[in-house]
């Protein structure tokens, strides 16, 4: 576990709630998650308390383990069509390698059916399976 994901996830949950109540999520939530679903909490944490009203631990763990890091943005796409639309899989995905605004588009519309909240940040693409 990178101590950086963990020390910043630290630092924005005691802005959400006391330090000890934060101390004892940690301590449970890091024996729930894998290394991956933590360093995308980390990174999301705002967005996930900003998009979560009345947040507390259950609800966070529900989240967590609805979490996913990627290699990047096609990574996501390749892995989404595989789980929900297999047949059509490799032709999409060659439609998109070929055109970048499509992603982007693609990307926006699944956040904004809910589907998804993503964070793209150099070398990594966070992702929350919302619906």
């Amino acid at each position: 576990m990178e101590k950086n994901n963990y020390e910043n996830l630290k630092e924005e949950l005691t802005k959400l709630w006391n330090r000890e109540r934060a101390d004892n999520f940690l301590e449970e939530i890091v024996d729930k998650i894998d290394e991956d679903q933590l360093e995308c909490l980390s990174k999301m944490i705002i967005y996930i308390a900003d998009k979560t009203p009345d947040l507390d631990e259950i609800k966070l763990t529900e989240i967590a383990n609805s979490l996913d890091t990627f290699d990047g943005s096609l990574e996501f796409l390749e892995y989404f069509f595989k789980m929900t639309q297999p047949d059509l899989v490799d032709s999409m995905m060659e439609n998109l390698k070929a055109d970048p605004e499509e992603v982007i588009d693609l990307l926006e519309s699944m956040e904004d059916q809910g589907i998804i909240e993503y964070l793209a940040e150099f070398g990594s693409f966070y992702v929350w399976f919302k619906g």
